[in-house]
């Protein structure tokens, strides 16, 4: 069984001896350390009381292993100079990470996704200054392009950045439960004579089937608020019917789809950045820790398993 001291308390002690052969002696292993000579040496000492073997031995003017200490260094000098050059890395990245990033995602994804990743990397990285817009407009403004990373449901005028794809949103119909009090619509056609709560201005309707077109419907919007969530309390609040995303009005008990075999159109969300000869580092991972983020939120809370979700509004 391992002992808890083949690790615990070694590594330090490893390194230094790794750091004393490639110096060739203990004066030049401290000075490159910036450790003392003394220091250096009880270390090693206690290593090889440890190890119960000698590791180093003088030759000529010089340190060098033993036929022990020779079989230890080329066992473990690849691993730790890699640990070595990662705490380098890290600590490069430390100070790299600084100056502003200009953030601009929809204001639902910002509090289901981004307000957490963001935060990690404030913390991880506390010199960088993130600058954060929020949205709810279907098409990007000329200010959001002034963005470092932005997210978008249309790559049109974005041909010369970076697109990585999120993921796709797919919209239900839905109402309050009583929302129909004299008798429920029979053929979709009959939704034109109920109020309408929207989340953009267009007044046609756009009924599919997946990603199959069937049919499409005038109607005037009878209340438009640019916010998903407030188009969501309205809903709740039986003001009207709206198509939502299908995940988030899953939350809400009270809510239930009509015409459940019939959705909006199948939204494709990306994120994007500016393509460049050179895109500062602090872009890339904070792109990559907002994809993760993306991914880890819509694996547990996707507008997929529609079948599943209406199963269970059957049930209540």
């Amino acid at each position: 069984m391992r002992s808890i001291n083949s690790t615990f308390g070694n590594l330090d002690d490893l390194f230094l001896f790794c750091s004393v052969v490639k110096a060739g002696s203990l004066s030049k292993a401290s000075d490159e350390l910036n450790l003392p000579a003394a220091t250096v040496s009880r270390r090693l000492q206690a290593l090889e009381s440890r190890l119960s073997t000698k590791l180093l031995q003088p030759h000529k003017r010089y340190l060098v292993p033993t036929a022990e200490g020779s079989a230890l260094f080329q066992e473990i000098v690849e691993d730790i100079s890699r640990l070595d050059r990662t705490m380098a890395e890290q600590q490069f990245d430390a100070r790299t990470y600084s100056g502003t990033i200009r953030v601009n995602v929809p204001r639902a994804f910002y509090y289901d996704v981004a307000r957490d990743v963001l935060r990690e990397l404030r913390r991880k990285f506390p010199k960088i200054h993130i600058q954060v817009f929020t949205n709810q407009l279907t098409e990007q403004t000329q200010e959001d392009t002034k963005s470092d990373i932005l997210m978008v449901f249309d790559l049109t005028g974005f041909e010369d950045y970076v697109a990585l794809p999120l993921y796709r949103t797919k919209r239900g119909i839905f109402a309050r439960y009583d929302f129909f009090k004299k008798g429920e619509p029979k053929k979709l056609e009959d939704l034109a004579k109920y109020p309408w709560i929207h989340n953009y201005t267009s007044s046609t309707l756009l009924f599919y089937a997946e990603e199959k077109l069937i049919d499409v419907l005038d109607i005037t919007p009878h209340y438009v608020v640019n916010d998903i969530h407030a188009q969501v309390d309205e809903i709740r609040a039986g003001m009207g019917i709206g198509f939502l995303p299908i995940a988030k009005a899953a939350r809400h008990p009270e809510l239930r789809p009509i015409f459940p075999e019939i959705n909006g159109k199948i939204k494709q969300a990306y994120l994007v950045y500016r393509k460049t000869a050179y895109t500062p580092k602090k872009i890339v991972e904070t792109v990559k820790a907002l994809e993760k983020g993306a991914q880890d939120w819509f694996s547990k809370m996707n507008d997929w398993e529609f079948e599943k979700t209406v199963r269970m509004y059957s049930e209540r």
